[in-house]
């Protein structure tokens, strides 16, 4: 992740069909799991962060050699092919738009983060962000290395800033993974 620049990396949003709650048990949030660690591991993407809501999925993700559109319609493909099997139900699994916003600075990055581990906490499903299971946050307070994102050493810088919160952690990583066109 190292290398890659502001530019790379994309903000993006997967709701399902209908808005339906699909996402409420580890059964049926385990093949997005797998999705991302599949495409993590073929260095096809970084995942800088994530969070999978019962309705929707919110990722940071910067292509690495798929492109975005080719990774959400994948991604998309094989989840719901996936998500179907466990329960066959009427309709798609996703929709088929997605929302992708570029990160321009580290700031809106870092905001973006921030914002995507509060989630479940403003939709009232845990009252910590640490309470939640799905989501990139436990990996950013080097709690969880089962979570699939692409920031190298971060259980590490984590262990070394244990006292600090986890905005300035998210600062820390942040500065050091996301590089400027300059750099």
């Amino acid at each position: 992740m190292a290398g890659l620049s502001r530019d790379d990396y994309q903000f993006i949003t997967l709701t399902t069909g209908k808005r339906r709650r699909i996402f409420l048990t580890q059964e049926f949030v385990t093949p997005l799991e797998s999705a991302l660690r599949h495409y993590i591991e073929d260095s096809d993407v970084t995942v800088g962060g994530y969070v999978i809501m019962p309705d929707h999925v919110h990722m940071l993700v910067a292509p690495d050699v798929m492109d975005i559109q080719r990774f959400v319609k994948n991604f998309k493909s094989y989840t719901g092919i996936k998500v179907k099997k466990l329960e066959p139900f009427s309709g798609s699994v996703w929709r088929a738009k997605f929302y992708s916003m570029p990160m321009d600075t580290q700031e809106e990055f870092s905001l973006r983060i921030r914002l995507m581990h509060k989630n479940p906490v403003k939709g009232g499903l845990v009252k910590r962000a640490l309470d939640y299971p799905w989501s990139s946050y436990r990996a950013y307070r080097g709690l969880d290395a089962r979570t699939p994102v692409t920031v190298e050493e971060l259980v590490e810088i984590v262990q070394q800033k244990k006292e600090k919160s986890p905005r300035q952690l998210t600062e820390i990583v942040v500065k050091k993974y996301f590089r400027t066109k300059k750099d």
